[in-house]
């Protein structure tokens, strides 16, 4: 049925994904451990990637295959810790990918599917000792993602997204904790994944609770 959809790139059929990649990196730590650098660059050749279709004609969602694609990629992580209870962490990712085979010709140098141009994660902690044999716990990380097109033929494309996360808690050393956290603090709105065809999933909105554990 999906094969009579006539939407290049899906059947009835797809086949397995797999990937190749090459990858060189370092790890690295200066000042007793207070500053940590490590970074990587690699390349992937993707074969028969996915991307989703929603067809309308039978309220079904599809996927489809990119036959094969070229991804390159750049990484970086920076930690910082000045003090025993301080730290601080940033990462950074930039992605270039491009579609190299596909049934349409006019889809090829575009690029991949559900893969974002680039991230940057950036955090902040603070452990302080409490007294008691209790430690705190205060930590936010910002998050964006940046631009993401959803098909092949990159005529929708999500703008980037950005994303503050809170966790504030405490922890004994006889093993338990209690963590309050605020996921999408801000309530950021966006979708989280799109098909053409016109179906859309939302992404959570702000989710805020409290989490108990005990270590043993």
């Amino acid at each position: 049925m999906a094969f009579d959809s006539g939407i290049v790139g899906v059947g009835d059929i797809y086949q397995a994904e797999t990937a190749d990649t090459f990858e060189i990196g370092f790890k690295s730590q200066f000042f007793d451990r207070i500053l940590t650098i490590n970074g990587a660059a690699y390349t992937t050749v993707s074969k028969n990637s996915y991307f989703f279709v929603f067809l309308a004609a039978n309220s079904t969602q599809n996927l489809g295959n990119v036959p094969k694609t070229r991804i390159n990629g750049l990484e970086l992580e920076v930690r910082v810790a000045p003090t025993r209870d301080v730290q601080f962490d940033f990462a950074w990712g930039l992605t270039d990918s491009s579609i190299k085979a596909f049934p349409d010709p006019v889809v090829i140098g575009n690029e991949a599917p559900l893969i974002s141009r680039s991230t940057v994660n950036v955090g902040v902690q603070y452990t302080p000792d409490l007294g008691g044999g209790l430690e705190g716990l205060l930590r936010a990380d910002y998050r964006r993602t940046g631009q993401t097109w959803w098909e092949p033929y990159n005529t929708t494309v999500r703008d980037p997204v950005q994303l503050v996360d809170l966790r504030v808690g405490v922890r004994s050393d006889e093993g338990w904790s209690i963590t309050a956290f605020a996921n999408n603090l801000f309530d950021e709105t966006y979708n989280a994944e799109f098909s053409p065809g016109g179906f859309v999933f939302k992404a959570k909105p702000r989710v805020y609770g409290i989490e108990a554990g005990f270590e043993f």
